[in-house]
Parts: structure tokens; sequence; C-alpha cells
């Protein structure tokens, strides 16, 4: 440890470099540990303590930077230590010294060294759940990456160079840019293309509207394809212009701070007689270009589009609106915020954005870099998207003047991707990582959301599937928004708090105002539930699914059969086994009191109000006719995440099974693809019509609100009869062991021991082995004010602290499998 700590050092000394980085540790020092724990010299208890301290040193390191710079990376030195991967055989070389380094960054809250986690199929389940262990602490990472993509980079951009050297000193060069260790040159760029300023060149003829500047004179555009020829041209001058100013800033590098040491410790640099600035190392393709921005012009262009093809306005008025920061034309401006939007798997975007990186990879390995080589693309912001914001006026897809850009490379404009966390990497992984050496992707969880060992089984999965694509990396904030406003409020009490923000993590509070800010905006990922009770079970393993041959005779035609939907989430980590999507269609002949979907209840189509928080000020249409044909398109699309998981869909709503032609056309079309189909019902409904669904169903969620009949009609408006005599006629058509009972634990209605005690003879009575709890919440009461309705429970409804604790005994005393969720 003395001797790797003593050279990191003299490499830092040298060059004063960011993104000098430990790259591979857990590979490279995995031997001396090894050495020293057979030989019972040290305990792993001290090799932690150890890899604690190096934290908290490598922490320590400072560089000096201009006060700009300081702005922009928050005193990052991007240091970046990558974990896993595999050998020159491509064997897994996770080991006991990868999970001590992730324990040590659980236990020690440090911004430096980000850890990173090269992504194989083959790595052990320990280590990649321990991963996902360190990612839900919310300090941000480790951030993940696709080992196969870069390997793939790095074979087309360094021909020549084998695979088994690649494989084993695949590392990281800063914060999201992969390099060869110990073999390049090292990641250094030119700076940041700012994309949304060459796009205001292009709208208005290469004068930058904010300065009044003058650029190269180009058309001012009348149509789609004359605004997207000269913001190509735009974008080729500034690469080309800032890969020129790089090239004299290395030359004069190379004479004032030569790297003479870093050159000694670098292959091939003593055989070939040249230093690290003279070519001298193996690859010497590293140097790259950066750019900020593409998603909002991608974003802008499918805007313009649509405004020009339904003859919206004139481009001449689109200008006009843009100068006047939307002033006076608050129409338009709500009608390009609701045009297609990146991040929801919609064509029509996302093959803009895909053309747009096609031109951008292209136009930068134009140019040469000081080494010689083609200059190699990459995409990152670091803090970026907010000063480069501030540099421009509003633009088509809806922004404001001085807004926050959009981070990353493929994530979305926060508030814009209202399609779920599967459509935003659907969409992300359309475009080809391949060509570009570095980017990443943001996503941001509630912890609610990966709770317990079955949330990060779901989030490794997440993961998994996205990486059978070409996407190259993904990173995570688990944090609660509501937390960060109060740490902006409160700075002083949240000193340690740490986000991630682009490639690196930084402490919340010594962030600018707009960086909070964009961090806070993201799309909080989020599944309602409360804080789970100590020593409740962890949610019960469910049987395989049915593996049922349906015969074409019982497929309808798919397009003939439509339901009203209301609403579909994906990866709704508590609908059942493995990552799923939930499908809630509309109607229900309940009127419970606390529901938390009143949008569900009526048949109707019907207008929400926009959320306080709604990036688009218009009301939603809570009601949309659905054929078994498009819905099955829709999950076709995400079956990959499904399989990888053992996932599936689950028809919720409103009462499901009030559409029963819907759900039966779908469950037998999902189920002759393979796909698992599990229902939430509330058993208020005649059994007979719909008997012939529930043998084909893998599971069923069943609510039990309250046994007694006088009860269940006060809060729910209805007889509790038809539940009561329907849960062992569904449990014997289902099979006992797939059907879960819900308890929706209400206060004043099912919280006590007599209530429950009538439940659980319930639910014994009917065969069932399983129970759910669902603590009461009021966080559906919003949604009461923008139906235009009032919130029919009492604004004191709470739960007693004793409640929860008290109904789960019960359960458990009569045998019955019991959790909270």
């Amino acid at each position: 440890m003395q001797s790797f700590w003593f050279c990191y050092l003299a490499g830092q000394m040298e060059g004063a470099h960011l993104g000098y980085s430990p790259g591979r540790f857990d590979y490279y020092m995995y031997p001396y540990y090894r050495k020293d724990r057979d030989a019972g010299t040290i305990t792993d208890y001290e090799v932690l303590e150890l890899l604690e301290v190096l934290r908290v040193k490598m922490t320590m390191i400072e560089y000096v930077a201009s006060f700009s710079w300081e702005g922009l990376g928050s005193g990052n030195l991007f240091q970046n230590m990558v974990l896993g991967g595999v050998d020159e055989e491509g064997k897994p070389t996770d080991n006991e010294l990868s999970c001590l380094l992730l324990q040590a960054a659980i236990n020690c809250h440090t911004t430096q060294p980000t850890l990173s986690v090269w992504y194989d199929p083959q790595l052990s389940d320990r280590f990649l759940m321990k991963a996902i262990e360190c990612v839900k602490t919310g300090i941000g990472f480790p951030a993940w990456f696709n080992l196969k993509v870069y390997i793939q980079h790095e074979l087309e951009t360094s021909p020549g160079l084998p695979l088994a050297t690649i494989r084993k000193y695949a590392s990281m060069g800063g914060c999201t840019e992969p390099t060869v260790g110990g073999h390049s040159y090292g990641i250094v760029q030119p700076g940041f293309i700012n994309h949304v300023k060459l796009f205001e060149l292009a709208l208005y003829g290469g004068k930058d509207p904010r300065t009044g500047l003058q650029f190269t004179a180009t058309p001012v555009p009348l149509t789609y394809d004359e605004l997207v020829s000269c913001y190509e041209k735009h974008l080729g001058e500034a690469i080309a212009m800032w890969q020129r100013y790089w090239n004299y800033v290395m030359a004069a590098h190379r004479q004032t701070c030569p790297l003479v040491f870093c050159s000694c410790l670098t292959r091939d640099c003593i055989k070939r007689g040249k230093s690290l600035d003279d070519a001298g190392a193996v690859v010497n393709g590293t140097p790259t270009t950066l750019s900020t921005g593409m998603v909002n012009v991608a974003n802008s262009l499918a805007a313009v589009r649509r405004l020009l093809i339904e003859k919206v306005c004139t481009m001449d008025q689109l200008r006009e609106a843009l100068l006047a920061d939307w002033t006076g034309h608050d129409d338009l401006k709500q009608r390009c915020a609701a045009a297609p939007k990146w991040g929801n798997n919609l064509d029509e975007v996302d093959n803009i954005f895909c053309g747009m990186y096609d031109v951008y990879c292209r136009l930068v390995r134009r140019g040469t870099n000081f080494l010689g080589k083609p200059y190699d693309p990459s995409m990152l912001a670091i803090t970026t998207h907010a000063p480069f914001g501030r540099a421009c006026f509003a633009t088509p897809d809806g922004r404001v003047s001085g807004e926050t850009l959009c981070d990353g490379v493929t994530s979305p404009q926060p508030g814009t991707d209202v399609s779920g966390p599967y459509a935003v990497l659907l969409s992300a992984s359309k475009v080809d990582h391949t060509r570009i050496r570095g980017g990443l992707h943001n996503m941001k969880f509630h912890p609610s959301a990966l709770r317990g060992v079955q949330g990060s089984r779901k989030l490794l999965d997440m993961i998994r599937t996205y990486f059978q694509s070409n996407a190259f990396q993904i990173q995570f904030n688990v944090v609660d928004s509501r937390m960060l406003r109060d740490a902006q409020a409160h700075p002083e009490q949240y000193r340690d708090l740490i986000v991630r923000v682009a490639g690196f993590s930084a402490f919340f509070v010594e962030l600018a105002k707009p960086i909070q800010e964009e961090v806070i905006l993201r799309t909080e990922h989020n599944l309602d539930s409360l804080s789970p009770v100590e020593g409740a079970d962890e949610p019960a393993p469910m049987p395989a699914p049915k593996d049922i041959v349906v015969p074409d005779t019982q497929l309808p035609s798919l397009d003939a059969v439509s339901g009203v939907v209301f609403n579909i989430e994906d990866h709704t980590v508590q609908d059942g086994p493995g990552a799923r999507t939930t499908v809630f269609l509309k109607g229900c002949p309940l009127r419970c009191k606390w529901c938390c979907n009143p949008e569900g209840q009526s048949f109707d189509v019907e207008e929400m109000a926009p959320a306080e928080s709604a990036v688009i000020k218009a009301p939603s249409v809570m009601g949309k006719k659905t054929t078994v044909a498009e819905l099955v398109k829709y999950v076709n699309e995400r079956s990959g995440f499904f399989r990888s998981s053992g996932g599936g869909v689950t028809l919720s709503g409103g009462e499901p099974l009030a559409q029963p032609a819907f759900v039966r056309a779908a469950v037998r079309a999902l189920k002759a693809r393979g796909i698992s189909v599990g229902i939430e019902t509330s058993g208020c409904y005649a059994f007979e019509p719909v008997a012939d669904i529930f043998p084909l169903l893998d599971f069923v969620y069943y609510d039990v609100k309250a046994p007694t009949d006088e009860v269940h009609r006060q809060w729910t408006g209805c007889s509790s009869k038809l539940v009561l005599e329907n849960l062992p006629k569904l449990a014997a058509a289902v099979g006992r062991d797939r059907v879960i009972v819900s308890l929706p634990l209400i206060p004043g209605v099912n919280d006590n021991e007599q209530e429950m005690e009538k439940i659980a003879a319930v639910i014994l009575e009917s065969g069932v082995t399983m129970a759910r709890v669902l603590p009461y919440h009021s966080l559906g009461s919003g949604k009461y004010e923008r139906l235009h309705r009032t919130y029919p429970m009492p604004a004191d409804a709470r739960l007693r602290t004793d409640a929860l604790p008290t109904v789960l005994r019960v359960l458990e005393q009569h045998k019955i499998r019991c959790w909270q969720e």
C-alpha cells in the first residue's frame, strides 16, 4: 500500500493531472492482499481500515486551478478506481479485495476516489450485489460501465492492439473515459462544444442573439432541412477550432511540463526512446473532444419539425417567440414543450438524436491530435450544462432563456422523460456507444424504489438488460428530492451529503445553485412506501411462471379488442416478481376513501390538472383507448427487462376485471409470447364470467380490506360479500401458492387486532398462505384536487405507532407469511 501511494503521488506531483487515476486497484493489488492474508500477517478488518484511510488520503490531494474550473469541477480531481472486469483470457477478476473496497466506500463517505464497475456478465453475484449496496447509500457510485463496448471501441481505434492487452489493462482515465492503463497517453480534451449555442447560430444566420457577435454567416433558415444544414456547418467549424487550439496548448505543455516520471512507467516510451508528449506510448488516440447539450438540440429539432409539418407557425414566428423568451407566446411554448422528447422511446426524436450523434462522431474524427492520431469523440458535461445554459436564449424544446441544459450524453432533460425508466433506457440503447470514448447516463431513484434485497436484485437486473445492448454507462442518485431541498435551506445540517453530478460525486452543499437544481429536478423514479418494519419478511418467492400453451383459436384479433388505460408504469418493483410493467385500467366498483389512484375509479376519460412541478403546464388526459395489439407491441419492446429478472406484466387499476374482454385477450396474447402476467384485483365482481382468465395467471394480488360488511360498505361503498366469496374460488383456480392477499392498513378501518383476526381467518379459510401489508399514506391526496374532488379521508388520519407491528404479529401467529410494502 505504501509503495502504491508513493508512486501514485509522484505521478500527481509531476503533472498536476485531472483524471489521474489508480485504475484496476483490486486486480493488481490482489496478489499482495492474498499473500498477506494467507500468511496471517493481516486481517480483513485491518485491510478495510487501510482502504478507508486511503479514501481519506486521496480526498486530501489538492489541485490548484482557476476560479472558473473550481466552479465547474467542484474541486474534484476525478480519481477513478475501477473494479471487476476480466483478465487477459476473458475470465472475471472480481475478488475479496473488490468487496472490501466497496465496503470501505460504504463506511467512509468521501468524494475521492470515485468507484466504477467494469461490468461483465461473468462477475460474481456477491460482488455485483455489494456494488448495488454501495449505490443504495446515495453517494452516487459505483458507476457502471459496459466492458464489451469499450473493448470494441479500442479494437477499432487502436488497430493491432491485442485483445488480451485491452482486457487486462482496461482502466478509467478520469470521469467516464476509458483507457488502456500503462499503455496510453491519458485522457485529455480541448474543452466542451456547446451544441445549443451552435444551434442558435444556425437559427439566427450565424449571429449570437445574446451578444450580437457575428460568426460565420449562414442563411437564416426557413425550413427544417436548412436549419439542420446550418447547424452541422457551425458544429464542424467549432470542433475544428477547438482541436486546433488544443494542439497549440499541448505543444506548450510539452515544453513547460514534460512528463518524465509518467513516461518511464508507460509502455513503450523507454523502448521507443520517446516521452509521452512525443507519442512514445503504445496508444496515442486517447485525446478526445467533449460536448454538451445534444439532447436539447434533438428535442428542439423535433419540435421545429412538428410545428412546421402541422403549420402551427413559420420559422420567423418561432424566432420571434424565442427572442421574446416566450412572453406573449404561451400557446406556442406549450406546443413546443409537448412535442416529442428524447427518453420516451419515440423514434420521431430518437432518430434525430442518433443522426446528430453520427455527424458529431464523423466531424471529430476528421481532426488530427497533437500525437498524430485522429481525435476520438466523447461526450460529457461535468457541470458545463449550467453555464452553457445561461449563455443561451430560449430554445424550441420549451426551455426559457438561461435555463440549464441537459447533462450527460443520453440523459433526458429533467421532467421530459414521462414514460418510465425502461423507455429512457430504450432510447439510450439506440445509440452506438462503441463509437465514442466515454459518455454517461444519469438516473435517479427514490430510496423506497430499491428497498431490500428485492429492490437490489431488480436494479441489478435492469443494468444487466441495458448492457445487453451497445449502451456504455449508467450511474444513479438514490436520494429523496425533498431532502435535497432541505439541504439547500439548511446546508449546515447536510455537510456530508454526497450526490452524483456527472462523472463524479460531490458534496451537495458545495455545488453551485444551478447544478443543485439540476440534480433535484432529474426525474425521480418513485414508489410510494414507508420504511420497513425491522424483522418483517422479504416478499415470498413466487413459483416459476406457468408454462401454458395458448391455442391460436383462443387468440382473437388483437386489433379488435380494446380497453381504456389511464397509465402504464415501467420498472414497478413492488407489483410482482422481477421487474415489471404495470398497466392501469379505468373503472372500479369500489370508492375506497383512501384510494391513491382516484383517476382509475371512473370508466370515463377525465382531465387532470398538471402538478405544480410539471414541465408541460397542460391538463393530462386520464384514459386512452388502447388495443391489445398496441399493448403487446409496447410490452414486447421491454421484454428483455422482464426475461433477465423473471418479471413481466401486472394488470391493475381501478379494477382490471371490470374490463374482462380486454384483460382476457391481453392475458392470452402475452402468455402466448412467454410473458409472465399477474393481476391486482379487489375481488368485487361476479366470478363465473371471468373464471376462465384465472388459470392462465402466474399470480394474483387480492385485496381484503374489511371482512365486516358494515365496515366495508362504510369505507368502500360496496358490500364485502363478493370479496369473501371469490377469494377461495380464485385461489383454487390460480393456485393457492400464487395468490397473495393485499392488506391496505387503514386508520379507523382495520388497524386493530380484532379486525385483523377476522382477516386472518378469511385468509386461512381460503387456503392462501401469504399476505403483504400496505400501510396507509396520503401521498395520492393531491390527485383529488387536480381532479376537482375532495379527498375523503380525514386530514388528521394517521396509523397508530403500534398498528403495523400488531398486524404483522397477528398474521405471523396464524402462520401466514407476511411482509410490508
